[in-house]
């Protein structure tokens, strides 16, 4: 862990945490985008019933009209959200570099002490172990270490 730079690692998670957000970003903004659409149809129905041309009640059309404008105003405040998110860039920084503090102070720590810490350590570090058919392992860990391992692996 201490061979690995940790801006390296951080720029690599920071890098990856954006791009699962602006992914929701753009996913949210192209349903907003298609309930819009729909929902201008549906208002320009509304003058063809007007005039009698439409196939539509009015009552209909106004509940698919109600109902439209509440999921484009849901789908807004999401979209909202979801861009505060996109440029809260800095407490993402700041929750992956007290991740990897908190990682290496673990290590350190255990480096350091003795047999009896060290267990004490491993103890607090895994939540839970499972040992199946073929001796193969299941290990779950308190901490969230497998994103610094991919980040690990990819400055490695």
């Amino acid at each position: 862990m201490k061979g690995v730079s940790k801006s390296d690692i951080i720029k690599l998670r920071y890098a990856d945490e954006l791009e699962v957000r602006k992914a929701r970003l753009n996913m949210l903004k192209a349903d907003y985008s298609k309930e819009f659409e729909n929902l201008t149809i549906l208002k320009s129905e509304v003058i063809k019933a007007i005039k009698g041309e439409s196939s539509f009640s009015a009552d209909t059309l106004s509940e698919l009209i109600t109902e439209s404008e509440k999921e484009c105003n849901r789908l807004f405040g999401l979209c909202t959200d979801a861009e505060k998110d996109v440029a809260d860039g800095e407490s993402v920084l700041k929750n992956l570099s007290d991740s990897f503090d908190e990682l290496i102070s673990w290590a350190e720590l255990y480096d350091e002490a003795s047999f009896e810490k060290k267990k004490m350590i491993v103890n607090c570090l895994i939540k839970r172990v499972e040992v199946s058919r073929g001796y193969k392992l299941k290990v779950e860990l308190n901490i969230d270490f497998e994103q610094f391992m991919v980040g690990i692996d990819k400055v490695a």
